[in-house]
């Protein structure tokens, strides 16, 4: 009201309040109407969906302040700068995937890092359980199936908060050009997941079929079968050799006993002469 200045970035100092603020007075307003947005976009989000949701898609500010507990939780920052639109998309998802209410929000995992080398890209990250140990980590791309990720078999007789690695290592030529989206998600020994995390992976497969590379090995094994081939059509059309060559030369008729040849014998008509 009055001479505030409302607009976005615009400086408020002349108002006679303030130009600057920070702190839990200053992001409630804020975080209120995101969570209003989020409950809109899914009205069946629970209170721990809505806390659980709102941390994870939050852009981590400062470091860990009590890294033993949370590795990401600080005490001027808490969980990190929120994220509406990530926030809301989350949400949504929830909603189509049916997975609203069905996630155990005490069981953790989040991406820690992404590297690609010679065609190969490493997910990396971390997990762990608030209140159970976790069983599983498995990955999916582009919504299909669930296949697990590599981690320390040992993980799921660790108990709360004990925090394990995983990885997953994917071949770029084996997935198709342009951004493909990979989900993480931990489960419980309960089987129960908990809220998934994703990133995108460039895909460099043009979808044509891999030329195949043959080596010394199938070279010589090639040569192999074709010399077998050779050897089997020789037995086949006649035995040796030196048969095979007489029977394919060239035909020659055989030769018929010579026959004198024998001039005409001309007959006199009857009753006429012998010269006429």
């Amino acid at each position: 009201s009055g001479g505030c200045n409302n607009f976005i970035g615009g400086d408020a100092s002349s108002n006679g309040y303030t130009g600057r603020g920070s702190g839990t007075s200053y992001a409630t307003p804020s975080v209120s109407g995101i969570m209003a947005m989020m409950l809109e976009a899914n009205p069946d989000l629970s209170p721990a969906e809505v806390k659980e949701i709102l941390k994870l898609t939050a852009e981590r500010r400062g470091g860990a302040s009590a890294p033993d507990v949370d590795p990401f939780w600080n005490r001027d920052f808490g969980f990190g700068m929120v994220d509406a639109h990530a926030a809301v998309s989350m949400s949504f998802d929830l909603k189509y995937q049916g997975l609203t209410g069905e996630v155990d929000v005490t069981t953790q995992v989040h991406i820690m890092d992404s590297n690609t080398s010679d065609g190969i890209t490493t997910l990396t990250g971390l997990a762990w359980g608030q209140v159970s140990a976790v069983s599983a980590v498995e990955y999916r791309i582009d919504g299909g199936e669930w296949v697990s990720a590599t981690f320390d078999e040992d993980a799921e007789t660790l108990g709360p908060f004990a925090r394990f690695n995983w990885s997953v290592a994917l071949d770029t030529s084996k997935l198709m050009e342009g951004n493909r989206t990979v989900e993480i998600r931990a489960v419980n020994t309960e089987g129960v997941q908990s809220l998934m995390v994703a990133t995108s992976v460039a895909g460099t497969w043009d979808g044509q079929a891999p030329k195949e590379e043959y080596g010394v090995q199938e070279l010589i094994m090639a040569g192999l079968a074709i010399a077998l081939l050779v050897l089997a059509l020789i037995i086949l059309l006649g035995g040796d050799g030196d048969e095979y060559e007489s029977k394919n030369a060239t035909y020659v008729p055989p030769l018929t006993p010579r026959q004198d040849v024998v001039d005409a014998i001309i007959e006199p008509k009857e009753g006429g002469d012998e010269n006429s």
